[in-house]
């Protein structure tokens, strides 16, 4: 298993968080971003609602005073997009198209563009409030980037709709043995002030067999080129089998990631790809690959749902569809 994970690159070391560095004459080059760490709570506020003043009382022996005119009725503001409800299933298992209709739009693509480079990932949304599962590295990037030059993008080709902030960053101290790669490679977003309406996904907290085919929904985009990435990157729908369980937090008596061999999602730009059931749960999370020419040559690892509970659970102080229903 330590051999195993020689092999693994941190996505966020740009094996599948895509960043290109532009220069003016020059095509992309790929350098590593440097990891930090960051937890931040995201609050709205209340707006204060006014007591109307008494009425007064008419002059006593004087005619009563003509009416005020009556006030104009506030402008209204345009209708903000919000989530769209989506129906229960048909079925136990969905049809790819039917799949693929239901929760594309759950999913985005984390642009972040400064003035030398550019970063893409992906994100899942999983509530009504616009909050976005990724990875603790792809939040990051968003950090140091800046927020207010990251976007969320959807749709194809990706298009921008809304703006992001930072709810939570685990703890990326924690690394896997003998491995840059962090142990809690977890984070959420969330969107802010969209001006598309978008969908959500359900989290199913369970673990799933070996030999069990997953779905994926990302924005892949390593064989783009820095342009494209730009302009052309489009929602990708693709597929990946359960081949074994790992160990990432050094308890061999326990599982806490999937491993899958292969696959067209195991690109740059996947980091934060969500792993679906035939049924449009998110069951898991992709957050590391090994070494590989081709993706055909890679492994993908996959966080659990269960192990980013226990995350949440250690770290926020509660489970992860609670943390999920709260905020």
């Amino acid at each position: 298993m330590r051999a195993f994970f020689q092999t693994l690159l941190l996505l966020a070391a740009a094996v599948i968080a895509a960043k290109v560095t532009l220069y003016a004459r020059q095509g992309p080059i790929i350098r590593e971003p440097t990891p930090t760490a960051e937890v931040r709570g995201i609050e709205s506020p209340i707006p204060a609602r006014p007591v109307p003043p008494p009425a007064p009382s008419p002059p006593p022996a004087k005619p009563k005073p003509p009416h005020a005119p009556k006030a104009s009725p506030p402008p209204q503001s345009p209708p903000v997009p919000a989530a769209v409800e989506l129906p229960p299933p048909p079925s136990p298992s969905l049809t790819n198209q039917q799949f693929y209709e239901r929760y594309a739009g759950a999913v985005v693509q984390v642009f972040c563009r400064t003035q030398r480079e550019i970063f893409a990932a992906s994100g899942v949304i999983v509530n009504e409030r616009g909050l976005v599962l990724t990875n603790a590295h792809v939040a990051e990037i968003v950090r140091a980037s800046g927020a207010e030059n990251c976007r969320a993008r959807h749709e194809n080709p990706a298009s921008e709709f809304a703006k992001l902030e930072i709810v939570f960053i685990a703890d990326t101290s924690l690394k896997i043995a003998d491995t840059a790669v962090s142990q809690r490679d977890v984070a959420f977003l969330r969107l802010i002030e969209p001006t598309e309406s978008f969908r959500f996904a359900p989290i199913a907290v369970g673990f799933v067999e070996r030999g069990i085919t997953l779905l994926t929904l990302g924005y892949p985009s390593e064989f783009l080129e820095s342009i494209s990435t730009t302009q052309h990157s489009n929602l990708v729908f693709s597929s990946l089998r359960v081949d074994d369980y790992v160990d990432v937090d050094g308890n061999a008596a326990t599982a806490e990631a999937y491993d899958s061999k292969g696959g067209i999602a195991l690109q740059q730009g996947s980091s934060g790809t969500a792993l679906f059931t035939p049924s449009g749960e998110v069951v898991g999370l992709i957050f590391a690959t090994t070494k590989g020419a081709t993706t055909a040559d890679r492994e993908g690892i996959a966080l659990t749902t269960p192990y980013i509970d226990k995350i949440m659970r250690l770290e926020a102080g509660e489970g992860l569809v609670e943390f999920i229903t709260s905020r």
